[in-house]
């Protein structure tokens, strides 16, 4: 079976004039691929964004949770805050899957995004130690 999983993922590389990569990052994307494919709402990019907003609200309820639990003393905290920083995270996870298929949906490639919006991040930290420099002067 990974002979065949290996030699599609060649080829859509090729496909695509992806570098290959030792990486599970490849794999990952068709398989999200395929479970798109089966995905009865795919293409409805307003369904995709209500998703998308359920798990944003799952990952700040547990975030808000985390904070109350650590403001609280009592004898079962620790294995509370480990469960809820686990919903936090399961629900982190959700979102990235669910952010990934809006990618998917649209075009663009997750990981392309992610390094674009780090690059975005250093200009605007560049922006903000200028003005810090220009406030102190």
């Amino acid at each position: 079976m990974l002979e065949g999983m290996d030699k599609i993922r060649l080829q859509r590389k090729k496909d695509r004039n992806v570098p290959v990569d030792n990486g599970d990052t490849f794999f990952l994307e068709e398989e999200l691929r395929m479970l798109r494919d089966k995905d009865k709402n795919k293409g409805n990019l307003n369904f995709r964004l209500n998703i998308i907003e359920y798990e944003l609200g799952d990952l700040s309820r547990a975030t808000v949770y985390a904070q109350c639990f650590n403001s609280c003393t009592f004898k079962e905290k620790k294995i509370n805050d480990k469960a809820i920083m686990g919903e936090g995270k399961l629900a982190m996870a959700d979102l990235l899957i669910q952010l990934n298929f809006y990618c998917l949906e649209v075009g663009w490639s997750f990981d392309e995004l992610r390094k674009l919006g780090l690059q975005h991040l250093k200009e605007r930290y560049k922006d903000f130690e200028r003005d810090k420099i220009k406030r102190i002067e």
